[in-house]
């Protein structure tokens, strides 16, 4: 009992131990957004934190929201990944809503705690791979706030995704020096990576695991059957493929009916690492004024001066394949960040499975912090072991290389730059701190463990390193105003306040930042920003008046120059209704809404453009009078609309809500197809002589339902299996085999 008592105890201290070290540090990397002196802005304000509330407010009045109906006239909402809507730290936000409202610092704080997360899976797994302690927590401070994660915090999906690889790796590598039963740990992971909204990120994540794997078998070669190992990785694949099918399904279909199905090699590689910004792995922020801002976090990627030596001096003191593994895939993630800087990428491409999916190259550097932080673990592992105890002429002789290593950039600088005294204060800084943590390292392999208050001092210089150089292109400063205030006062929320619930709007250019805001004010944008933009909307002219007297947005942007009264706003008197009926139609499936409005060539209260034949109805002549029709009700909730009617004459009861598969109509009850209108809208047939007192459309995908079946018994199989072994050990007191 005591053998396996202190054990536990000891990796129980070790571990609350981790997560009090990475929750200060974490305080003091985000203290200007804790203590509210700065908030995320960018994608964080634009289009993170509108999905977020509208997700959590739905989420807390029981309703898995599948439907977006407050931007772009309505899109998907579960299928665009990006929104995270099944991601577990997501779910429970509603939890720390006031009823449903979710606060921006809640959100915040959510996103902050996933570096907390991060420097403790990653001290997971180096522990695993038996660093020491001190080792471990170095490496999980590299890969927590290292310039990628650090710059990327205001992209919620994108850390939501990006702090499970080291556990991916941990089960994968505990799969291998256990129980085999632990790989399903791994397809667990990937599945919340995947959940937490960026594939991209998700995807260099499996390559990662499949690379390790397969490296782990080389080390265990001797101990297993590689035909068995094969089937253990597919089963390990496949397991993570059904469980998250209820979000793949959605997406693939989402995927096919945007503008962004796949890339060509151009507008894939368009933001790749130009080859002088691998200078900024040990001077960051050179040439930073020469980017757009976005590249601006998109290039940023130091992990600090100290990680590289240390990592090198890890290199150099002993062989060891796990070194040489991980220096690979960090030189070889550097390459593929290049993209069309390189002639790798573009190889890549053609032969890859996923390059053709996602754009920004440069985010392989996320790859390379990560190994940049194993390596550095790697490296004070072995220099805080103190089993060297070298003498001077041998740690000067070990030195040498890793001196010359470090001040490479220093001669491309001098060599390339006309004008190099422009950044000698980087020079400088550069220069005194690679000397420091040269000599700091030295005295650690001279002495061995007499140097350990040394090993503590170097700890402290890489991590003043790092949040020295931490960025703050993600933050704004709070003003007279805070972030509530800037949300729920600016122009757009005064001339909504007391507007219905869903109501039609329609922003733009003017007040760009506010385009998603709908999704928190529960008010319908004609526009929006979202790069998954739907095929048969991306045509429309969204700032055009015709287009917002088309699509029936109520409010719209006051072009002339705002009165200092003015809200910036004007009530649009020729919008049309949100649901209407029409009872004439004509067949073109050629039928271009954008050039017609244009042009002014249709009314669409007269005549509905179809684009396939109706049984019982091809009446398109200029001569039929008008219907008589009566909408007595009208109410949309997002995935389901209801409507009353009453019609003289037999039609089409057009909504003008954007054409998507998935949704379904009944007509009292009865079942009946939802036709595309003007190449773009909803529209229902319905006969004359008897009133419609319940029409309905509901949002009920296909992809949707097959997915979750899929999930829901894969994970309950999964439950099952672990529980029946969990029983059979408890009862037979007997332990699995490693692997067969």
């Amino acid at each position: 009992m005591k053998n396996i008592l202190i054990p536990l105890i000891k990796s129980i201290s070790k571990t609350a131990a981790a997560t009090l070290f990475f929750a200060v540090i974490t305080s003091v990397f985000f203290k200007d957004v804790i203590f509210r002196t700065h908030w995320l802005r960018e994608d964080f304000f634009i289009q993170n934190f509108p999905n977020r509330f509208f997700a959590t407010f739905e989420l807390y009045n029981l309703s898995l929201p599948l439907w977006n109906p407050f931007v772009f006239s309505g899109m998907p909402f579960l299928a665009d990944i990006q929104t995270g809507l099944l991601y577990p730290l997501n779910l429970i936000l509603p939890l720390f809503s006031d009823k449903g409202a979710l606060s921006y610092s809640s959100f915040e704080y959510q996103v902050i705690l996933h570096f907390v997360l991060s420097g403790l899976f990653m001290t997971l797994f180096l522990r695993s791979l038996d660093f020491n302690f001190t080792a471990s927590l170095l490496g999980g401070t590299v890969f927590s706030f290292n310039g990628f994660l650090i710059n990327h915090a205001h992209h919620s999906n994108m850390i939501h995704s990006a702090v499970w690889l080291p556990l991916v790796l941990y089960f994968c590598h505990m799969g291998y020096k256990k129980n085999k039963y632990m790989f399903f740990g791994a397809s667990l992971a990937l599945t919340i990576s995947l959940f937490g909204g960026h594939p991209q990120i998700t995807m260099f994540q499996l390559y990662m695991f499949t690379l390790f794997y397969f490296f782990l078998y080389y080390l265990y070669r001797w101990k297993y059957n590689f035909f068995k190992i094969v089937l253990i990785y597919l089963f390990t694949i496949i397991v993570f493929l059904l469980l998250s099918m209820i979000q793949i399904l959605p997406t693939l279909e989402f995927l096919t009916h945007t503008v962004r199905k796949s890339l060509d090699l151009n507008k894939a590689a368009l933001d790749s690492l130009p080859r002088m910004s691998l200078l900024t792995l040990f001077m960051p922020d050179l040439f930073m004024e020469t980017y757009g801002i976005w590249q601006r976090w998109e290039f940023r990627f130091y992990a600090g001066t100290g990680t590289l030596i240390v990592a090198a001096y890890g290199l150099f003191l002993k062989y060891d394949s796990r070194k040489i593994f991980f220096l690979l895939i960090a030189s070889f993630s550097l390459i593929l960040a290049l993209g069309n800087n390189s002639v790798v990428y573009p190889i890549f491409f053609k032969i890859i499975p996923g390059f053709t999916l996602f754009r920004v190259p440069a985010r392989f550097t996320y790859v390379f912090t990560f190994t940049a932080a194993v390596l550095a673990g790697v490296g004070f592992h072995a220099l805080t072991k103190g089993e060297y105890k070298k003498s001077w002429t041998e740690v000067l002789v070990i030195s040498l290389p890793v001196l010359f290593f470090s001040f490479i950039p220093l001669a491309i600088l001098f060599v390339k730059d006309q004008n190099p005294q422009l950044y000698l204060p980087e020079i400088s800084k550069y220069t005194a701190l690679s000397l420091v943590n040269i000599i700091l390292c030295m005295i650690m392999i001279r002495y061995g463990k007499r140097a350990g208050g040394v090993g503590i001092l170097l700890f402290i210089i890489l991590l003043c390193d790092l949040y020295y150089y931490k960025g703050s292109y993600n933050l704004k400063k709070f003003d007279s105003h805070d972030i509530s205030k800037t949300i729920y006062y600016s122009p757009l929320a005064w001339v909504l306040r007391d507007a219905p619930e869903g109501v039609r709007f329609s922003a733009g250019r003017k007040y760009s930042e506010y385009v998603n805001m709908g999704l928190v004010y529960r008010k319908s944008n004609i526009g929006g920003y979202n790069p998954f933009m739907l095929k048969r909307y991306s045509p429309l002219n969204r700032d055009s008046q015709k287009t917002a007297d088309f699509l029936g947005a109520l409010f719209v942007e006051n072009k002339k120059p705002v009165n200092p009264g003015e809200r910036g706003f004007r009530i649009n008197v020729s919008a049309l209704p949100r649901v209407y009926f029409v009872n004439r139609a004509k067949i073109d499936p050629s039928f271009d809404i954008k050039h017609h409005l244009n042009n002014g060539t249709f009314d669409p209260l007269k005549l509905v453009y179809l684009e396939k034949e109706i049984s019982g109805f091809n009446d398109d002549d200029p001569s039929v009078p008008a219907p008589k029709y009566t909408i007595t009700n009208y109410e949309n909730r997002g995935d389901e609309i209801y409507v009353s009617m009453t019609n003289d004459t037999p039609g089409f009861l057009i909504f003008s809500e954007i054409f998507y598969p998935g949704w379904k109509a009944y007509v009292n009850g009865e079942r009946t197809e939802v036709l595309c209108a003007n190449s773009l809208l909803r529209a229902v047939k319905t006969d004359m002589g008897r009133p419609y007192n319940d029409i309905v459309l509901k949002f009920e995908p296909a992809s949707f339902k097959a997915g979750r079946i899929i999930s829901v018994i894969t994970f309950f199989a999964l439950l099952v299996f672990a529980i029946g072994k969990f029983v059979f050990r408890y009862n037979t007191g007997k332990s699995n085999s490693m692997l067969y």
